[in-house]
């Protein structure tokens, strides 16, 4: 029977064997605090900015439907719990 990589004949693993990437918490504030428990797991630096742009956009876009004025502040955490990112976006609507 062959190996698996990361596993030694006792069952126990190599710590570095395997790589998990890693989770990112988005918290939202339009007002009203709401973090995020579950997070998502994202590969890379550009992914993340991408996320975090897509989730914003389409708040605003529900936000702006029911309101003139709108601000929302996207904060992204990482598994330990530091703000890596911060977003904010201002909705002005005059209607004329």
């Amino acid at each position: 029977m062959q190996p698996v990589p990361g596993v030694i004949e006792t069952g126990r693993f190599f710590p570095n064997s395997f790589s998990r990437m890693p989770r990112y918490f988005f918290d939202i504030n339009d007002g009203t605090d709401l973090k995020d428990e579950v997070g998502r797991e994202i590969q890379d630096p550009l992914a993340l900015r991408r996320e975090a742009l897509r989730v914003m956009t389409t708040l605003m876009a529900a936000e702006a439907e029911d309101s003139q004025d709108c601000t929302l502040v996207l904060t992204v955490r990482n598994g330990d719990g530091d703000g890596v990112m911060t977003i904010r976006l201002v909705c002005q609507i005059d209607d004329g």
